[in-house]
Formats: structure tokens, sequence, C-alpha cells
């Protein structure tokens, strides 16, 4: 009976007496967006109250708050510190769970995103508190905003790179917020477009998104960016939806007039896909339709982001199993899942946007897109169809890499992209048609495309980027066959990936042939992952050395 009557007398203590006391000064490194951040907290403990002051050195920018809303109950310790950025307060939240001498804070910084540190008491600060038994590890959440973000696509490859004394951030990060909306500046629009793809097969149409800057004029001459997804991503997944901010970042970067006014071209990287539309391109959706569409598609994205992050996570797990040589039963087994969450992403769609404009399409719409090919169905509710299951393809074995994942994403793509799409842009939106006014980069397997046709076209391409390049970028002796050459044509060549990407191995073997052979570049290794921290905090950078 004495085990009954010991719970009961815990439970009737207060809260106070069962807190731990976190008096003393504490001291944190968190990896934030702004960089690192090294804190010392000066806490006094009164009960369940806490109060005190936090010192923090960012690369020897010092400043003091007055730590506000403290707390402690149980084993949880909680404050909030005020941080003002362009005139505005932004509460940067810290929770943390207390063992002994160390404590593991979450510091939530607004609406941007969090980052996690651990705490240690400086033991002379106070008198030393008993050890506690070390809290059961708990996998750490993702983090949208701040670098170090698990989760999204970190860790390809097997785990982290070997990091040399090159891998290490060799420009200064964009600052907080430059990827949030700015409800007080003018903004771009986003637009889809049908073009004739005659490069994929005759009288096929595809589509892109195109951004033209706040103020677009036929009366002026734009240059171009085109700007690539990963394997997971279409034309308007990843760079304009979930974590991608590519509209938001040039809108907040034209406001700032941090670079010359451009046009951006999204289109989808895999060439294989045809567009809406019968042989003759007599099934398209109206213009309409189509942003009655994308209206209400948009509308879904809340529910359509967390399916993405979930695609993203399975399709991981289809590159691990292929780069690990499992055998083809268990790449088919993670295709599938792949396949399972496409065909729920379909259905959302589909459920918020197709089935509205159902009512709207015309007999005649009606019978081309039943005699297209089964491909439409996924090019008309906005994805990609699912890659071809059986043997390694060209993860293995000496092919072209630009093909890992077959021609679509190779030659197809390629010739699409010089013969179709550049054209389309010149002769329906007011642009430049010289090399020196066009630009392109990509994240993960579209930075693979970018350094691949981007690097084989110096006649077309003057500013190259690779973002997390994957393994379908070529030897680096195959991208520059000629330094000396590409030295002179370039304008700029950005190569950069996350410290923690199992992938930035082909970054660093690009940017050593390049550094040996005296080919001027960028190469910015960011300590995030393969994930749009890295992305949206490199296309930041990137923009604001184009056409200059």
């Amino acid at each position: 009976m004495k085990t009954p009557l010991i719970f009961l007398t815990l439970a009737a203590l207060p809260l106070s007496l069962l807190a731990a006391d976190v008096t003393g000064t504490w001291k944190a490194d968190f990896d934030t967006q702004r960089g690192l951040q090294k804190y010392t907290f000066t806490l006094k403990q009164d009960g369940t109250n806490v109060t005190g002051k936090a010192g923090v050195d960012t690369a020897g920018e010092k400043r003091e708050a007055e730590l506000k809303e403290g707390k402690a109950v149980g084993d949880t310790v909680s404050f909030v510190e005020l941080l003002s950025i362009q005139d505005n307060d932004i509460r940067v939240v810290f929770t943390g769970k207390v063992a002994g001498n160390e404590i593991k804070f979450t510091r939530a910084v607004g609406d941007f995103g969090s980052t996690e540190a651990t705490a240690r008491r400086d033991i002379t600060s106070v008198a030393a508190q008993p050890t506690a038994p070390p809290a059961p590890a708990e996998a750490a959440a993702p983090n949208p905003e701040g670098f170090g973000a698990r989760g999204g696509r970190g860790g390809r490859g097997g785990g982290g790179p070997t990091l040399g004394p090159d891998d290490k951030q060799s420009v200064p990060p964009a600052p907080a917020g430059f990827n949030r909306v700015r409800p007080d500046i003018e903004h771009g629009q986003l637009e889809k477009v049908y073009y004739d793809a005659t490069a994929v097969a005759a009288g096929f149409k595809r589509w892109m998104e195109v951004y033209t800057p706040p103020g677009y004029s036929k009366d002026k001459k734009y240059p171009v960016l085109f700007l690539l997804h990963g394997i997971g991503g279409n034309e308007i997944s990843e760079w304009n939806t979930g974590q991608g901010a590519a509209h938001t970042i040039l809108d907040n970067l034209l406001a700032d007039k941090k670079i010359e006014p451009m046009i951006a071209v999204f289109p989808n990287g895999n060439a294989t896909v045809p567009g809406a539309g019968g042989a003759d391109g007599a099934g398209a959706l109206s213009a309409d339709q189509v942003r009655q569409l994308n209206n209400a598609i948009s509308a879904a994205q809340a529910e359509l982001a967390p399916l993405q992050d979930k695609l993203t996570a399975a399709e991981k797990e289809v590159v691990a199993a292929v780069l690990a040589q499992n055998d083809d039963a268990a790449v088919r087994s993670r295709l599938e899942a792949v396949v399972n969450i496409q065909t729920e992403m379909a259905m959302l769609r589909y459920s918020k946007g197709v089935a509205k404009v159902t009512a709207t399409i015309t007999d005649d719409q009606k019978s081309a897109i039943r005699a297209a090919p089964a491909q439409t169905y996924y090019a008309f509710f906005g994805g990609n169809p699912p890659p071809a299951v059986g043997g390694r393809g060209a993860f293995g074995g000496g092919g072209d890499p630009a093909a890992i994942s077959g021609p679509g994403w190779g030659t197809n793509f390629e010739t699409d992209l010089i013969k179709d799409m550049i054209p389309f842009m010149e002769s329906h939106y007011s642009v430049y048609a010289d090399r020196e006014h066009r630009a392109i980069a990509g994240l993960s397997m579209g930075g693979g495309q970018a350094l691949d046709f981007g690097l084989g076209h110096l006649e077309t391409f003057a500013y190259v980027g690779g973002f997390s390049s994957a393994p379908n970028t070529r030897m680096p002796e195959v991208l520059v066959p000629d330094p000396e050459k590409a030295a002179q044509m370039l304008k700029l060549l950005w190569i950069s990936g996350g410290a923690r990407d199992g992938l930035l191995t082909y970054g660093q073997r690009t940017h050593a042939y390049l550094k040996e052979h005296n080919v001027p570049h960028v190469y910015n290794v960011d300590p995030g992952a393969h994930d749009f921290v890295t992305w949206n905090n490199n296309l930041y950078l990137f923009a604001q050395q184009l056409f200059r």
C-alpha cells in the first residue's frame, strides 16, 4: 500500500516543487537562417515564473534582450524574445525540456520556422543540479525555414557527405523573411501557357508557368530565367507551391531593387508528358477554363502541400533503394507508394478543381481528350506519370547520366527547351533573344539538367546554376570539356548544395574540376540538407547576380 501513498503525495505537491530549477547561465548555438546565433541565457526562477536576459552573438554582431512570459512547469521551460526586424516585432518563442544541466530547446521565429539546439548550464553560475536520465531521443520535426532542416529530401544517397575546407557558405545567407509574401509591394503574375512541343511529338502541346514582373510591358525587353524543378515536381509544384517561393522571392527582390526585372519560366522537366489536347490541339482547355482550373487548384494548395511532403519522402525511398542496389521487388514496392500518393493528389485536384470546370467542357473537347494518349490524364490533373519500373536503368552502368530517369528528362527535354520553349518565349513575350540575357538554374534533378544543358549550350545560356544537383549530372570533364572557352563565355556559374545532403558529392566533384581548371564560379554550401531551405536561399542569392 505504500506505492499509492507515494503517488498521492507527489500529486499533491505544488507544480513549483516539481519543476526543475533553471536558475543560472545557459549557452546554446542555434543554426538559423541568419547564420549561427550564439545565445547566452541568464535565467532566474521563482516558483513557476522565470525571468532573465538573452545575450546573442551573430558573426560578431551582438544584441541583448529581456525575456518575456517566462514559466517553468515540470521539466518544461518557456519564454519569449522580442526581435525587431524592419520595424516589426517578431516573437521568438523558446520551449525547452530540462534534463539536469541541459535544456533541449526549440526556437520558433514567428511564422518563419524553427530550429533546435541544446543549451548547457555554466555550472559555476549556480550549484549543479542532479543529473536526470536523458530523455528518449525524438525525431526532429521538419523545419521549413531554418538551415539544418530535416525531412524534405535531406540525406539522399545514404547520409551526409565528407566535407572539405571549401564546403562552406561563401555568400552571406538571405535575411529573415526573404521568402514571405509582402502585402505592401507590387506582385508579378504567374500564367499557365500552352506551346507546341514538336520536339516531343508532332501535334502535341505542353504547358509551363511563366512569371512576368510587376509592370510588365511589351514596350520593353526583358531577360529570361528558366527555373527547373526536381523529379517530384512539375510545372506548378515545388518552385511556386508548398515550401517553394520562387515568384515571391523575385517579387521581394524587385521591390528592394536588388535584381533586374526579369521573366521566369517554369517548364515540366519530363518531356515525355504531353499536355492536354488531341493530335491537332483541338481538345485543349480554353484560357478561361485554364484560369478557373488554376484558381480552384491554387485554393486547394493548403491541402495539397502535406501530400507533396509525403510524395517527396516516398521518392527519397525510391532513390535510396536504387542507389543501394536493391532488387527490383524492393524498388517496385517503393514506386507503388509513390503512385498511391500521386493518385491521392490527382483525386484531390479533381475534386477541388477539375470537377468544377467539367460542365464547361465542350463535346469536341471531350472527344479530343478521350482520344488522346493515356499520359494526358497526368498532364490534365497537373501531375507526372509514375516512373517506369524494372531494372536499375542508368543508375548503374555507364550510360549518359542525363538520361538516368529516361530520355524524357534527358535528350527530349534538352531538345524541347532549345527548339520549342525558347522560340515560344521569344515569339509570345517581349524578351531579349541573345545568350547574355538568358539564364538557367534548377534544384535536384533540375539542377543536373541546368548544368547538363546549360553548360552544354554556352551559345544559348550565359548564366547557369545547379542547386543540389542530382545523379543525372554529367561528369565535370563532360560538362566543361573546354575550360578556357567556358571561362570566357560564362558570366555566372553557380554550384551549391547542403552540407548534410548526400548528393553534395556531385557539386563537390564539379567544383573541384572547375577550381583545378581555373573556371570562375560560385561554390556555396549551406548548412542544410536536400531541401527548400537551401534552394530558396540560393535562388535569392543567384538571382541578384543575373543580367548585370
